[in-house]
């Protein structure tokens, strides 16, 4: 399950690397078979972000960072960015706030 998730994280962010992504409000539907980025995303769907920014900012380790470009509201989940990194990575940034983790990914901020 764990191969399934990063090879699925992995192809979305590569298709996605660099490039405005829009994704409507769908419910009950998992967008990276994570629940902690999937509870990301879905606050910040709810929070009115139009559009999302997906990086890839470690290729070699996975790191994503993930931010709204687009929004009605501009408050903690639309105007932060978020890294998405995988759990048995160990980050050393003290200035980075773990928003939730999953056995998956562990969803970092800096706001």
């Amino acid at each position: 399950m764990r191969k399934f998730f990063y090879i699925s994280l992995f192809l979305l962010s590569g298709c996605f690397a660099h490039k405005s992504v829009t994704i409507s409000p769908i419910e009950n539907v998992s967008l990276t078979g994570s629940p902690c980025m999937d509870g990301v995303m879905a606050n910040m769907i709810s929070m009115g972000c139009k559009n999302f920014n997906v990086n890839v900012i470690v290729v070699e380790e996975n790191i994503i960072n993930i931010s709204c470009v687009e929004s009605i509201e501009g408050e903690f989940w639309t105007s932060s960015t978020f890294y998405s990194v995988p759990a048995d990575i160990g980050l050393d940034y003290p200035e980075l706030v773990v928003v939730c983790f999953d056995t998956f990914v562990n969803v970092y901020t800096n706001n």
